[in-house]
């Protein structure tokens, strides 16, 4: 006797196009649970290379919640390095309307000590923002390449996924043993 073969093709698609927002592991689970390819229960079960055993389940189970988590901890991580551009941006127009000020407002009286102590202040904060910015500039870089790591490693892992997972079927019975342990 043969059963026909279902896919979870969907499954992977939700996985790889989920958005930004995270959701539990209930939510997933029942995702899975409605989308996975089941086979038929109380059958004799069968376990090949299309069929995932009991162990292999939890295991794309898990390994379908950690990608849900990491998804949202790269779009949390694409939302402060959004921010940090921002803020590096402001900076940087602060930065050029010090240096406009200071060049259209040289200190010609040789003998002001006021405007010569007011503009070396104006000097000192115009270098102090220059170096604030560059820190931040290198500091942006930093996490721009911590970023580029994680989405390059999501990536790995989600075809990862859909190697071990997709194209698979599992046995209702299975399913509900795992969820009922967790």
């Amino acid at each position: 006797m043969t059963y026909s073969k279902l896919t979870i093709a969907s499954l992977t698609a939700l996985v790889i196009a989920l958005p930004a927002t995270a959701q539990t592991s209930d939510d997933f689970q029942k995702l899975f649970t409605l989308n996975g390819p089941i086979r038929a229960m109380g059958v004799e079960r069968v376990y090949d290379d299309f069929t995932l055993t009991p162990g292999q389940l939890a295991a794309c189970l898990k390994d379908a919640k950690q990608l849900n988590l990491d998804a949202a901890k790269i779009d949390e991580t694409y939302e402060k390095l959004q921010a940090e551009r921002d803020n590096i941006g402001a900076l940087g127009e602060e930065i050029d309307d010090s240096g406009a000020y200071l060049e259209s407002h040289p200190t010609k009286e040789v003998n002001d000590e006021a405007a010569q102590q007011k503009r070396a202040e104006l000097v000192e904060r115009h270098n102090n923002l220059t170096d604030e910015y560059n820190r931040w500039i290198t500091q942006y870089q930093k996490d721009q390449e911590t970023y580029a790591d994680m989405a390059d490693q999501f990536d790995i892992d989600q075809e990862r996924f859909a190697e071990k997972c997709s194209q698979k079927q599992y046995y209702a019975e299975d399913l509900k043993s795992i969820q009922m342990k967790n």
